[in-house]
């Protein structure tokens, strides 16, 4: 198998979503490479531009590069699948701040908002959302579990879920659970009807 290696800086934008650019922050060795069946070869990758104030993030892509497909029918009709991988890097800064905040956390017109903020200078992950409704009674009639994703330094997620408006009328309270891989963010919401309805 052959493969196509590239590194690129890993942002995020206003809504949490990735995005890749070009660098040349990174060196890398080999740029291409051959694994013959049941081998092994090694990416060494290195950094020249330096640590900074906040850390640093990017992504290896190793692509497989797929060879030349048969002018035969038979491999014509066939799906190929080519494999590709994106490794994280992260170059710390030379003091790491661990923080984060959940900084709006809201029920409007039947959907739910919450709002994570990395206020530190490295990355963490946020493992998953859970969303737990109750009745006036206590009994929980809402449950949903949002899968995470990384949120890198400085940069803010929102989640957002539905919740049918026959439940959302029945509603007490919604408690919002952010559980990450190195802290756990809470905040429950005191629902009334008013919440609930469409403009």
């Amino acid at each position: 198998m052959t493969f196509h290696v590239k590194g690129m800086e890993w942002l995020q934008d206003a809504e949490g979503n990735d995005q890749y650019l070009e660098t040349e922050d990174l060196i890398y060795f080999p740029k291409q490479l051959m694994i013959p069946a049941h081998a092994e070869r090694v990416v060494r990758v290195g950094n020249k531009g330096g640590m900074g104030a906040r850390e640093k993030t990017y992504r290896l892509f190793i692509e497989e590069i797929a060879p030349p497909r048969s002018e035969s029918a038979a491999e014509q009709s066939q799906i190929a699948i080519a494999i590709r991988f994106a490794v994280p890097l992260f170059i710390k800064p030379a003091k790491e701040v661990l923080d984060g905040e959940l900084i709006a956390a809201e029920l409007e017109q039947g959907t739910l908002h919450s709002t994570l903020k990395n206020t530190g200078n490295v990355h963490f992950r946020i493992n998953k959302v859970q969303l737990n409704g109750k009745d006036a009674s206590g009994a929980e009639i809402f449950e949903r579990e949002i899968n995470g994703w990384y949120l890198l330094a400085g940069m803010s997620r929102t989640y957002s879920e539905e919740i049918p408006l026959q439940i959302c009328q029945q509603l007490q309270e919604v408690e919002i659970k952010i559980l990450t891989d190195q802290n756990n963010f809470e905040r429950t919401i005191h629902v009334d009807s008013d919440m609930c309805a469409a403009p």
